[in-house]
């Protein structure tokens, strides 16, 4: 069995059928949108004309849908989707803080060293900017080139304002390091390709987003709070800490690991930690990086990279 979802919307299964009698069979269509509820398990093909109107269609169509994904406010969204007044699809023109497209797309996460694999289940849900014709250059700095896309988030955006924009599944899965002491950790260690997503991967996907901060209601008075944030760290009015106040602990921990530091300040040790190979000698390293008289205490002297970052982490305390 495959599923096509087609615009309309329409859920397509096709199934081969053998006809003894004639000793032949052939591939047979069958329109099972209203029963859509029954297929969540299937996997499914987007076909390359669906949109966001289309996914809120099939809630509306096959009403046990939103019974389902009711932890997603599925009804409210859709209810929100419903009383607008779209009823055409807008040209979809160049513009290079516009979407072009909303993407569904797979980051897996694994620890390497134990071989264990974060849940895959959940697909991520974004939009996908134009192809910039120029750098995108902000307080100077070049944020974004040309030719490049700007990944934007949509969970602050009401579904009326996407609901014609395609959606479109990237079957490539990057796979990010899950350790979180390796020196590699949240980076890219491979790729692979996993296309066969099931219908409600793709409802759930879709949907976890846009209801991530709750109920419309919810989500546009977080956005409020968010700009008024926003602008009055803009304006000078806020109050804001330094990042490296946050991690204090860490470096007191470490610093608590040595016997000798050479004098040099907490913050040089922790920073020079963080670049220690995994499987690396960390009192080695930083002899060789910072200073041949650095000493670690006899219990800390034979940790690699990942160890001692590893002990710091559990015996150290984030002042936020």
């Amino acid at each position: 069995m495959q599923l096509t979802l087609i615009p309309g919307p329409r859920l397509i299964r096709r199934d081969w059928e053998y006809d003894g009698s004639h000793g032949e069979g052939a591939y047979v269509d069958r329109d099972v949108t209203e029963d859509a509820s029954r297929y969540l398990f299937g996997t499914v093909a987007l076909d390359t004309e669906i949109t966001l109107r289309d996914i809120f269609l099939l809630l509306d169509i096959d009403p046990l849908l939103q019974e389902i994904f009711a932890r997603d406010w599925a009804k409210e969204l859709l209810a929100e989707m419903l009383s607008g007044n779209v009823t055409t699809a807008p040209t979809i023109e160049y513009d290079p803080e516009g979407i072009e497209y909303l993407e569904l797309y797979q980051i897996w996460s694994q620890d390497s060293f134990s071989g264990e694999l974060q849940p895959i289940h959940r697909l991520d849900f974004h939009g996908v900017g134009f192809v910039l014709r120029e750098d995108v250059v902000r307080n100077g700095r070049i944020d974004y080139r040309a030719d490049e896309r700007i990944k934007w988030g949509v969970s602050f955006i009401s579904p009326l304002e996407m609901l014609y924009l395609p959606i479109r599944l990237n079957p490539e899965v990057i796979l990010c390091e899950d350790n979180a002491d390796s020196i590699n950790n949240g980076k890219e260690i491979a790729r692979m390709l996993n296309p066969g997503v099931t219908l409600g991967q793709v409802i759930d996907g879709v949907l976890w987003e846009l209801s991530f901060h709750g109920s419309p209601a919810s989500r546009d008075e977080e956005s409020t709070k968010l700009k008024s944030l926003a602008d009055e760290v803009h304006s000078g009015e806020g109050v804001t800490h330094r990042s490296a106040d946050l991690f204090a602990g860490y470096r007191t921990t470490l610093a608590s690991c040595f016997t000798d530091t050479a004098e040099y300040a907490p913050g040089d040790l922790y920073d020079t930690l963080q670049g220690v190979g995994d499987h690396d000698n960390a009192e080695a390293v930083l002899q060789e990086k910072l200073s041949s008289n650095i000493r670690l205490k006899p219990e800390f002297s034979g940790m690699t990279g990942m160890e001692l970052r590893c002990y710091v982490r559990m015996n150290s305390d984030i002042t936020f």
